[in-house]
């Protein structure tokens, strides 16, 4: 949340006029060093939360890393499965409980918006959720990203299943110009000069400010419906492959 996607949502946010905001940052540069050392965890940055407000109305759960060279979590997982949904998912777990208390209140509109992709039409071909403790070096980055992306989705879905009072949405924000490139470069490093070439003079992407507009679209429009997916802007469109089967 200290750059990209995560920035420009919390830059935008404060128009509607929020009692607070929280920005979870990775980069300790970024952040206030004693309070990193809390918030490290995602264990740590929900106790943060859940100290310091009564109510949560909006939790946003944006981009983690793309396309990154092989590697595991420190729990084990396979690092972009880990990093894109389990974290995700664990976040949303620890904070559910004030999103539902918040959600008691009569004017309440409590949402959950994470952030997917496209990308989600990557995933391999043939279950691979049985190995996502491992580094999956049997399949590409590319796929081990897309692994990532309909497990956003389905989780959402089911978090709308679960818990109706809840708005929960899944949106993509479409191809935006972020750090998020650095794991691509990092897995391919003969495109590297051309992944450079497209950030700095914008090609085949959107800037931050636009790339934005679909997620807080989705964190404040009454129009944005629960268990739904949307593609820039507000724009329904069905799941495709492993991101319609809610038995995963």
């Amino acid at each position: 949340g200290n750059s990209g996607l995560g920035e420009e949502a919390a830059l935008q946010l404060p128009k509607h006029k929020p009692g607070q905001i929280f920005l979870a940052a990775r980069d300790h540069e970024k952040g206030h060093a004693a309070i990193h050392k809390i918030s490290q965890t995602i264990t740590g940055a929900a106790k943060i939360v859940d100290a310091s407000v009564n109510r949560l109305d909006i939790l946003m759960n944006n981009p983690g890393i793309w396309m990154t060279p092989p590697g595991r979590t420190k729990e084990g997982y396979e690092i972009q499965f880990g990093t894109n949904h389990i974290g995700h998912a664990i976040l949303t777990k620890l904070l559910l409980l004030k999103l539902l208390l918040t959600a008691k209140d009569p004017d309440a509109d409590v949402r959950i918006v994470t952030i997917s992709s496209v990308a989600h039409e990557w995933a391999p071909k043939g279950e691979q959720l049985d190995t996502v403790y491992s580094e999956q070096r049997n399949i590409s980055s590319r796929e081990r990203y897309g692994q990532s992306k309909p497990a956003n989705i389905l989780y959402t879905n089911e978090l709308a299943r679960r818990y109706p009072a809840i708005r929960c949405v899944s949106v993509y924000p479409g191809s935006v110009n972020t750090g998020l490139s650095r794991g691509l470069k990092e897995s391919y490093p003969p495109i590297a000069p051309f992944i450079t070439f497209a950030q700095w003079t914008g090609l085949f992407s959107l800037n931050v400010q636009q790339g934005t507009l679909d997620q807080l679209w989705a964190a404040t429009s009454k129009n944005a419906q629960s268990g739904k997916y949307y593609i820039p802007v507000a724009v329904e469109v069905p799941r495709s492959g492993y991101a319609r089967n809610p038995e995963l």
